[in-house]
């Protein structure tokens, strides 16, 4: 693998028309690359499968990712979860790094990745003052002081 396209935060659930995501997909396969990284927070929970499908679909080459914390906004961690295991199960070009392992990319390189969200304040959650819509959002969280423990 000698050329990656590496993307986060797409968010496409605000973008207004399938057009706008098209286009954008067309300016990442004029670039050539031979695997797309996606960092997170590509949809919310109700579209994220749709969202990775569409996009598999109009780049067609191996998509690498991550969930961020929008990708469960709207439903839970257990949900999404359960979805995309079984959507990776099925589209061969998309690998879901929390669900992977150690990914080699050449004989000396390898890929990683894990889920991720919250104000980790340099690693401690703790120590964070901010209240982020997660404890809103997401259903595991709603409820749930910053400071509380979190499920797995």
């Amino acid at each position: 693998m000698k050329r990656i396209a590496w993307m986060t935060d797409l968010h496409l659930d605000f973008v207004e028309n399938s057009k706008q995501i098209e286009q954008f997909c067309q300016s990442i396969v004029a670039l050539n690359p031979d695997a797309v990284f996606i960092g997170g927070d590509i949809a919310v929970a109700e579209t994220v499968e749709a969202s990775l499908l569409m996009l598999v679909t109009q780049l067609r080459r191996p998509i690498y990712f991550v969930l961020g914390n929008h990708d469960f906004y709207k439903g839970s961690i257990a949900g999404v979860r359960a979805k995309i295991a079984q959507l990776t199960h099925r589209a061969s070009l998309l690998h879901w790094l929390s669900n992977s392992g150690v990914i080699e990319l050449t004989p000396n390189t390898g890929l990683i990745g894990h889920d991720g969200w919250a104000d980790g304040r340099l690693g401690n959650r703790i120590r964070s003052h901010v209240m982020l819509n997660d404890y809103f959002l997401i259903q595991e969280f709603a409820g749930l002081a910053p400071y509380a423990a979190l499920p797995n």
